[in-house]
């Protein structure tokens, strides 16, 4: 880590310390203290894996629902030593491999953001539960945001990426993933008032539900889309010029990319993409695709519907829905506006599209 690195954790657990000596005032209920440390524990090793708006796959932990729930219970002190007790506790196995900076980093900022929730509830709160839903909603909100600035803040400064760069890398992905947990906290948190603390369990077996429906999802979506590779694969090997194609465009596609310094999760899915761009063509008869003469007007026109069925397959698989399945459609744009199929130009067509009709060769 950099000098600014280390002087933005370091003003961050400053910051951690001095509310938590000034405002810490004891244990007031150690049953429910310890209950919900106790889960929030168990809440933090059990990852969920959620298919995002983009598409991407991000892994959140249940510990944002113990610590939404914690910030409608206990004082903010308290809160904030579960928030950094549980995300300390199960990472400790790897003390020996990760720089002690951080785990106080990991620890500070969930601690700080679990405070300031806890401070928002206790401010707004009506004293009715079923009126507080909507105050459980703003609190996780804000809890999410602080969460995830803090990320963008810390990636900003220990790499290269710029500012820009890492709000929209931070702020988009994971952000948006973490939002579909708010409807989860504010269950949990009304079920807490109506059948205690049974509400816990019960929300632990509806954050395994969603991992294991995710995880069935995934593999589900994973075998698909080695099926489409497959289909991809077997369209070229029935033409000797064409064989093989689509991996050395999804190759030289990466390279370029990479050589760009985009982010390395937008590379592999520009290189994904590239290794599809051409299946569309399923759905365009052999005797257009394979036939060894000039091809008619009509013909063409066939042809270049493939970026358009192209998208239409790629669209039924969750994760290509927003940007691989559009980058397809828009491998054959040209920067004049003169290619196909929407006649798009200049910026308008997306970047990895540019990528994979420059490495199409």
């Amino acid at each position: 880590m950099n000098k600014k690195t280390k002087l933005f954790v370091l003003f961050i657990f400053l910051i951690y310390l001095f509310l938590f000596i000034f405002s810490f005032k004891g244990v007031k209920s150690p049953s429910i203290f310890l209950t919900l440390l106790f889960s929030g524990i168990i809440f933090e090793i059990i990852t969920i894996a959620i298919a995002d708006f983009s598409g991407s796959s991000i892994k959140l932990t249940g510990g944002i629902i113990v610590n939404i729930l914690a910030s409608s219970l206990l004082s903010p002190a308290e809160t904030m030593l579960i928030a950094s007790t549980s995300v300390l506790i199960p990472r400790l196995y790897k003390i020996k491999n990760l720089p002690p900076i951080k785990f106080i980093f990991n620890a500070s900022q969930i601690g700080l953001s679990a405070f300031v929730a806890s401070v928002l509830f206790r401010t707004l709160s009506t004293g009715d539960p079923l009126w507080n839903i909507p105050v459980i909603f703003l609190i996780a909100f804000v809890y999410m945001s602080l969460n995830t600035f803090f990320m963008a803040t810390i990636l900003w400064l220990s790499s290269s990426t710029n500012l820009k760069e890492a709000v929209s890398r931070t702020f988009s992905t994971p952000f948006f993933s973490m939002m579909t947990l708010l409807p989860v906290c504010a269950v949990v948190y009304i079920s807490y008032f109506y059948i205690g603390f049974v509400a816990i369990p019960l929300s632990l077996a509806l954050v395994l539900s969603i991992q294991i429906g995710n995880s069935y999802k995934r593999k589900y979506e994973d075998l698909r889309i080695e099926n489409l590779r497959s289909l991809a694969k077997s369209l070229e090997e029935k033409d000797f010029y064409t064989r093989g194609h689509s991996e050395r465009v999804a190759e030289i596609a990466r390279k370029i990319a990479h050589k760009m310094n985009l982010p390395s999760k937008l590379v592999e899915r520009i290189y994904t993409a590239a290794l599809l761009h051409d299946i569309g063509k399923v759905g365009i008869p052999d005797y257009v695709l394979n036939k060894p003469t000039t091809l008619t007007k009509e013909e063409f026109e066939i042809v270049k519907e493939h970026p358009i069925k192209g998208e239409a397959i790629l669209k039924e698989i969750g994760r290509f829905r927003f940007k691989e399945a559009k980058w397809v459609r828009h491998h054959h744009e040209r920067w004049d506006g003169k290619g196909y199929p929407d006649g798009l130009k200049g910026e308008e067509i997306p970047l990895p599209s540019r990528i994979i009709a420059v490495a199409d060769v």
